[in-house]
């Protein structure tokens, strides 16, 4: 191997100047440090920042990473700057990070032994982990190079700052709900009527549900009362018979309503979910081969076999879940101010704190569900790889590591749902 002085800086593509990453401006103060070891900015590879010291307590330091040397330089009580590590990359023989709770370690292999260099929180993880590994390259002999199109740092949504794989790709959170209903409403417009019928069906299990109260009433206030009057036994068991008649019509009519919607929510959400997932599976197969080269198989898995099924729970959550309640909602309001508006007022005093429970939900809770979909999915995506590759895991005799990652990945489901149950 070629000392690491002779090691050649590519200039091709490199975005930043002076040929080196740097994660933020460089102080004054560091800049005079680098002076003082006799190197100048223009010899500068690495210079990343930092948020905690090696003991875990919040503190400025800097990674720095010449073609000679690497530095660990930080900011002490006094606020002199000095340089903590120094390590010359000849004496180098690896790098890596170790990952910790709640932040991370840049270790160096000196003398056949690991040491501590730099510690990081978990914010910045992505950036070290990156530049450590071009770091490695530098050791190795290979030329360090930072394209145009590289992203050292993990992309976020310049909106919710949620963390996302590529920049390439919208964020889930922020997807224009505009643009959601109009790929619902290309979904559903083969299934107009179907749809249509589905409502109607709806709403008039609404109605059947609200005429049982109205005929109890009737009957109280009515037909007991004039019985009570002294009206003639047979009017009263006349009146009678036409109210329990009526009710029990009322409860058929439900059942036989709910049978149809029931059947009807089955076909058209069959009939999307197969839709659905035939536009998946055409549309992963003409995706480039970089962009599996991003996304584990097992995670496309099971998007196409699994949550394609959300679009039938929608279908069902139309019928018999929120439009539903919806309708009963405005029913049920209406017939209160038509039979007691000055009870229909009290029922509203708990409204505000039914508006402050759905915006904690929304905003507190239901974002976590997003992590238990992503555990789902990873844990999916393990099994999926061992299964596949279990020839290969056995002529290696590689079962117990593959057991272990299956293991963690369902442990991280197992806390993701307990944290979504303890936040409900």
């Amino acid at each position: 191997m070629s000392t690491l002085q002779e090691l050649p800086v590519s200039t091709d593509s490199i975005k930043l100047e002076q040929y080196a990453y740097h994660s933020d401006p460089l102080p004054v103060a560091l800049i005079n440090v680098l002076k003082s070891k006799s190197i100048g900015v223009d010899q500068l590879l690495i210079a990343a920042l930092t948020d905690v010291d090696l003991t875990g307590n919040l503190h400025a330091e800097w990674l720095v990473v010449t073609p000679q040397k690497i530095l660990a330089v930080s900011v002490s009580n006094d606020e002199a700057w000095k340089a903590l590590v120094e390590y010359k990359l000849v004496d180098i023989k690896k790098i890596r990070t170790w990952s910790g709770l709640g932040s991370g370690i840049v270790q160096v292999s000196i003398d056949d032994a690991w040491v501590d260099i730099l510690r990081y929180s978990n914010k910045y993880a992505d950036r070290f982990n990156k530049l450590v590994h071009k770091i490695q390259k530098v050791l190795d002999g290979e030329k360090f190079i930072i394209y145009d199109d590289e992203d050292l740092e993990a992309y976020r949504c310049p909106t919710c700052q949620m963390r996302l794989s590529t920049r390439r790709i919208a964020c889930p959170r922020c997807f224009h709900k505009k643009q959601i209903a109009e790929k619902v409403w290309e979904l559903l417009y083969p299934q107009f009527w179907g749809t249509v019928g589905l409502c109607v069906l709806t709403i008039i299990g609404v109605v059947a549900e609200l005429v049982p109260p109205k005929l109890q009433q009737y009957l109280v206030d009515v037909v007991l009362t004039d019985q009570q009057g002294g009206n003639p036994q047979k009017s009263f068991v006349s009146m009678l018979f036409i109210v329990v008649m009526a009710l029990a019509a009322s409860r058929v009519v439900l059942s036989v309503v709910s049978v149809f919607k029931g059947r009807l929510a089955v076909v058209i959400g069959s009939s999307l979910t197969y839709q659905l997932r035939g536009q998946m599976v055409d549309r992963l197969q003409k995706l480039a081969i970089a962009y599996y080269d991003r996304h584990q198989i097992g995670s496309l898995i099971s998007r196409v076999a699994y949550d394609s099924e959300a679009i039938q729970g929608l279908m069902h959550q139309l019928t018999g879940g929120f439009l539903l309640q919806i309708f009963q909602l405005v029913g049920i309001g209406a017939m209160l101010v038509w039979l007691n508006p000055k009870l229909a007022l009290y029922t509203l005093i708990p409204v505000p704190l039914v508006f402050m429970g759905s915006w904690y939900f929304w905003n507190y809770v239901y974002p976590k569900y997003y992590r238990l979909w992503d555990s789902s999915a990873k844990q999916i995506a393990s099994l999926n790889g061992m299964l596949q590759g279990i020839r290969v895991v056995k002529a290696f005799g590689q079962e117990q590591r593959e057991f272990n990652n299956f293991q963690q990945t369902s442990g991280y489901l197992r806390d993701s749902r307990l944290w979504v149950e303890h936040a409900n």
